[in-house]
């Protein structure tokens, strides 16, 4: 699925975000790098070597992809998240537990994620501005708007969320292998 092409610069991202040690966001690029998804040969694999000289060199590379990443989050549709959570994230839950999922990620029909996400921050801006900034009415229809897209937005990032983390077993193998076999050349 198309989400999952990027998914591991999202990944990267978050990590680097909460200052996870970098051994642990070169793994992410690093399966990234490996994903049948990304389409790398192994020569442009060599790039993302170059990614690890510095800490800057290291950011842009986590950027680029997970900026990559949004782009291809902003065209997704309710039904796109859904089928992208129903293999792994909705897995063993409940038939109502499941369908209350899938039913807040499609409720928005054809509106697409950078659709949403778009109004409803402008919205949410609206309504946090200091008082005197908008109307009385433009923070009402704000609020509703607000209320309108909450639920979609707080139930994507919680699976996104538990998406992304689903990912970060994978990461590790690579982020051991890539230590490891460092360690090991300044050992000998």
């Amino acid at each position: 699925m198309t989400l999952d092409k990027f998914a591991y610069g999202a990944l990267a991202e978050k990590m680097q975000s909460n200052r996870v040690d970098d051994k642990y966001v070169k793994g992410a690029l690093d399966a990234f790098a490996d994903s049948q998804d990304a389409g790398f040969s192994e020569m442009a694999k060599g790039f993302i070597e170059g990614a690890y000289s510095d800490k800057r060199s290291l950011k842009v590379a986590v950027d680029t992809y997970a900026m990559e990443h949004q782009k291809v989050m902003q065209d997704v549709k309710g039904e796109d998240l859904k089928n992208w959570y129903s293999g792994d994230i909705l897995d063993g839950l409940s038939d109502a537990d499941k369908a209350t999922f899938e039913g807040k990620l499609t409720a928005h029909g054809d509106e697409t994620y950078g659709e949403i996400s778009k109004t409803y921050r402008l919205a949410a801006n609206k309504v946090k501005a200091p008082e005197g900034d908008y109307t009385a009415e433009e923070v009402a229809a704000a609020r509703e708007v607000v209320d309108k897209y909450q639920t979609f937005m707080v139930t994507n990032q919680e699976l996104q969320d538990f998406k992304l983390e689903g990912m970060r077993a994978n990461t590790v193998l690579f982020a051991r292998k890539r230590h490891l076999k460092d360690l090991a050349s300044k050992l000998i």
